[in-house]
């Protein structure tokens, strides 16, 4: 007989029924995939109620897709789950008699199993299957114990919302996994995020979707054995540990041992609709959360899953867990989950601009007073005032003539500044005010506005250096150019960094500039000789009040501080900050609101 003849056939329906397996339980490899992270990461982290969940929606997800060797496999772990987790018994019977019923030759896995889990899969085995769904009311599950060997960062008290969380352990335990355990405020299930083995220590990350509501963030970490054992903990579900979640914080964001701190994640309004959902505005939603390919869907690339999901071997996944990018195929692993190309994330938008220049408004609000005599040398003042920008003071007014002879003068009347409440009939002169007339009281007075040009550098994510240089306007009316000339350095410390959004800064630095405060003031002249030509406003009075402007000039150096924020649009917005100053040599205060725009590039 001819081989060709008999094995071309048998070749033929062999390569026929491999291929007819193959299309008929093309999930199978995605859906041992999803059977694998139920079991490793949720179930030996105690988290039961996931682990079946996850199960569960593995089946859905399998429909006629899967193979029944599979699809026994995943209901055998639900056994395991219910039986060895929960003490469900029942429902674990039920589960292994589904199991057998869809491959007779499933294996428990003895590795799981307990003696009594053992014995009810060999009861199973001699019954079938009901064909009913096995029980899906929730069970309680006991919170782990808490245990005293573990310590577990951060310490803090608060920590802004939508900032991601770094998490650290350790533990003196033989620990095969730690897993933390997280809930927002008015949650009604715990979160969980799975911690990598770094050094002595475990580290993982709190997404910052997950801390994006003001209010207690209750969080809680297990380590547990190879078999799944609990053997150390920090915190528990009945007692965890606790941060307050608020808009702003002084303290300084948690970070994991010699890190810096992650970025705050953008907010929702802040993210145009088109954008939401992307990497550039993460964990906001948006079309590709709700249009992409759901688990188990066939996949071209990430962008055609949804934005929890990445495309794996064909089909949307969820990304595993990882500890270095060897555990990512074709991805990398970023705070110990893989990410791929064109896959949404929860990490941070973004750095924010390397420089940034600006041109910004300054409005100078000094603190001044004074006794009396403002505008009178004699008295010491430190003031100079002015009468229509021209320099007034008693030096000014001297009448009479001069002997020819002699060459003196024969009349020198040299006015005060006085204080008189009397007119030149000794009646009381209306326009005398005692806290106007060559005295100020404290008051807080506009002075001078800049015109300022900046230059920012970024030293890294959360410092800058910036250089300010500008003009001075409404200085007294002599100065001069030195005088009305703004020079300053700053450094800056961004508390999450100039990324897009609301970001805040503070500010501390020094430089010169000459403040120069004014205060419109009455003075009441006396007019020599009751002269009615003295001034033409006050004929024939002995007292005639005059309108000046006084003004101090406050010392050209200064050292600064303050706060400020800046809305970065993509690379530039408005920005506004309030500053206080200290003047030098010739002290005093100074408060400067200031206001302006920057770009960066």
């Amino acid at each position: 007989m001819n081989h060709k003849t008999v094995f071309g056939p048998i070749s033929i329906l062999t390569l026929t029924l491999i291929t007819s397996i193959a299309s008929a339980a093309p999930l199978d490899k995605s859906a041992n995939a999803k059977i694998d992270e139920a079991i490793n990461v949720h179930y030996l982290s105690t988290n039961f109620e996931k682990a079946e969940g996850l199960l569960k929606g593995t089946l859905k997800a399998c429909g006629d897709r899967c193979s029944p060797a599979v699809m026994a496999r995943a209901w055998m772990y639900i056994g395991i789950v219910r039986g060895a987790g929960t003490q469900n018994f029942d429902g674990a019977s039920a589960a292994f008699a589904e199991a057998l019923a869809l491959d007779p030759n499933v294996k428990l896995d003895v590795d799981l199993a307990t003696d009594e889990v053992r014995d009810l899969f060999e009861e199973a085995s001699g019954g079938a299957a009901s064909g009913e769904m096995p029980s899906d009311e929730p069970v309680d599950i006991a919170g782990p114990p808490s245990g005293a060997g573990m310590v577990c960062t951060p310490d803090v008290v608060e920590v802004e919302t939508r900032r991601p969380i770094p998490m650290s352990c350790t533990t003196d335990q033989p620990a095969a996994r730690v897993t933390v355990y997280y809930k927002e405020f008015g949650a009604s299930r715990w979160g969980q995020a799975n911690m990598g083995k770094s050094g002595d220590g475990w580290l993982a990350q709190v997404p910052c979707s997950a801390t994006g509501i003001q209010g207690t963030f209750s969080w809680y970490a297990v380590a547990v054995s190879g078999q799944g054992r609990p053997i150390d903990s920090y915190g528990s579900e009945d007692a965890p540990q606790q941060i307050e979640l608020v808009e702003t914080s002084a303290e300084a964001p948690p970070s994991h041992p010699g890190k810096e701190p992650p970025d705050r994640c953008v907010d929702l309004a802040e993210c145009p609709e088109d954008m939401r959902g992307t990497p550039a505005c993460p964990d906001t939603g948006g079309s590709s959360a709700s249009g992409g390919g759901g688990w188990g869907d066939s996949c071209e690339d990430n962008s055609t899953c949804q934005s929890d999901l990445a495309c794996i071997d064909g089909t949307c996944q969820s990304p595993p867990s990882c500890e270095t990018d060897a555990d990512c195929t074709g991805g990398t692993c970023v705070d110990f989950l893989c990410q791929y190309e064109g896959a949404s994330s929860s990490s941070p938008s973004g750095p924010g601009p390397t420089n940034l220049v600006g041109l910004q408004i300054g409005f100078d609000l000094a603190q001044i007073s004074a006794t009396g005599g403002v505008c009178n040398p004699d008295t010491g003042s430190k003031y100079s005032c002015y009468l229509d920008d021209k320099p007034y003071g008693v030096a000014s007014f001297v009448y009479g003539g001069v002997d020819p002879v002699t060459m003196q003068q024969t009349q020198t009347t040299t006015p005060s500044t006085v204080h008189n409440p009397l007119d030149a009939a000794g009646n009381p002169n209306p326009n005398y005010d005692p806290l106007q007339s060559g005295q100020i009281p404290s008051t807080i007075s506009p002075s001078t506005i800049r015109i300022l040009a900046t230059f920012e550098r970024m030293l890294s994510e959360n410092f800058g250096a910036e250089g300010r240089l500008g003009i001075a306007l409404r200085g007294k009316p002599d100065s001069g150019f030195v005088d009305l000339l703004h020079l300053e350095a700053r450094a800056k410390y961004w508390f999450s960094g100039n990324g897009p959004g609301l970001r805040l800064f503070g500010l501390l630095g020094a430089g010169i500039g000459q403040v120069d405060a004014q205060k419109k003031i009455y003075v009441n002249e006396l007019q020599p000789d009751n002269s009615p030509t003295y001034n033409e406003k006050c004929p024939g009075a002995l007292y005639c009040p005059v309108e000046v402007t006084a003004y101090k000039s406050l010392g050209k150096a200064f050292i600064t501080g303050g706060l400020g924020v800046f809305y970065n649009l993509g690379g530039h917005g408005p920005s506004v900050e309030l500053n206080a100053r200290i003047m030098l040599p010739e002290s005093g205060f100074v408060i400067q609101p200031t206001g302006g725009y920057l770009v960066g590039f």
